[in-house]
């Protein structure tokens, strides 16, 4: 393997020796691993400590299960810069929809469809592998992430959740883990996973929104994090203390702020106004009635679907095998073409 002996490797290799159980664990910032032009995300295993109790799947080396490790990253630095700077421009004026696909079949037709960018939903993958939210583990959304990265040309946002670890040094390693395969943005969030309806507290939610900046900014300054105030999606609808929570994200260095779970236009205005001039998300479902011009007009930067698609696509699959169980079996004309998806992922051969 006389190409690998040509990578320029980083000055200080990133490490995280507790990541994995048993194994040592680093990926090499890929911004600083380049052969001709081209960047090599490598990852390597040796043998070394303990679990430090990241929530990750207890087999290591399902980390590698099917991939092709020259195909973890074949971009150019310049090819994700340039997703990068797009992602922050859509982000600077209008509104726009941010579609949340869930594997790269989905992925590549919202890039033809016309749409600039893309989010992971971690709902919409946990359900196409069978699994509940909130339970896949973190080495399996960050390889996921990468997939979609590599899937189009847009750039893609990743659902984090918060990010996959209770302490601020697991979640440093997991983020840091994430913007390393290619995502233009990642969300944190303060609802704290396991535990229903509740919230980090303020201080402690505040420290790990920082630390994410952090570790953002130790890999790629150009990233962007969206901060995330739960209150009102685990049944804490308190507006006073959404506000408090997404000001002080931004002020810890989040670029846009998002508080899923807001409907009403009066308390989407107030959250625009008081996180001005940085952007607002706003999650489709609860505030859909108000339509898209309605919440362009208050001064949403964008709409993110999360899970609807997923869902749409759920509910044609179950109606149809609801009629199957009932021995209908016509009635199945109205479906997309199978040549017209065979000719629409053609390119992507």
């Amino acid at each position: 393997m006389a190409f690998f002996r040509h990578i320029r490797r980083a000055k200080t290799p990133f490490t995280a020796s507790r990541l994995v159980q048993g194994f040592d664990f680093w990926v090499v910032n890929p911004v600083n691993m380049i052969y001709n032009g081209i960047v090599i995300g490598v990852w390597a295993l040796t043998p070394a400590t303990r679990n430090a109790g990241l929530r990750l799947a207890p087999d290591p080396s399902s980390l590698f299960a099917g991939v092709n490790f020259l195909e973890i990253f074949a971009m150019t630095t310049t090819t994700l810069s340039a997703r990068h700077a797009a992602f922050r421009k859509l982000h600077e004026t209008g509104c726009f929809i941010l579609p949340n696909p869930w594997d790269p079949g989905t992925a590549r037709w919202l890039e033809q469809t016309g749409f600039k960018a893309l989010a992971s939903t971690s709902a919409g993958y946990a359900f196409s592998r069978g699994i509940p939210d909130r339970e896949i583990p973190v080495d399996e959304v960050v390889r996921h992430c990468g997939e979609l990265v590599r899937a189009t040309g847009l750039p893609v946002n990743a659902d984090f959740e918060d990010g996959y670890s209770s302490t601020i040094d697991g979640l440093k390693v997991n983020v840091r883990a994430c913007v390393q395969v290619g995502v233009s943005a990642l969300s944190i969030e303060d609802s704290i996973a396991g535990s229903e309806g509740a919230l980090y507290d303020f201080d402690e939610a505040v420290a790990r929104m920082r630390a994410a900046r952090e570790a953002i900014d130790s890999v790629d300054k150009n990233v962007m994090l969206v901060g995330r105030a739960e209150c009102y999606l685990v049944g804490r609808p308190d507006l006073d203390e959404t506000i408090k929570r997404l000001k002080a994200y931004a002020d810890a260095g989040a670029d846009c702020l998002y508080a899923p779970g807001l409907s009403r236009r009066e308390e989407i205005s107030a959250v625009v106004e008081a996180v001005a001039p940085k952007p607002i998300n706003i999650m489709m479902g609860h505030a859909a009635k108000l339509g898209f011009k309605t919440l362009a007009e208050i001064g949403v930067r964008r709409i993110s679907t999360a899970s609807t698609l997923a869902l749409a696509a759920w509910s044609g699959f179950v109606n149809a095998t609801d009629r199957l169980m009932r021995e209908e079996i016509d009635g199945f004309e109205n479906t997309v073409d199978y040549l017209q998806l065979c000719e629409r992922f053609k390119i992507y051969r």
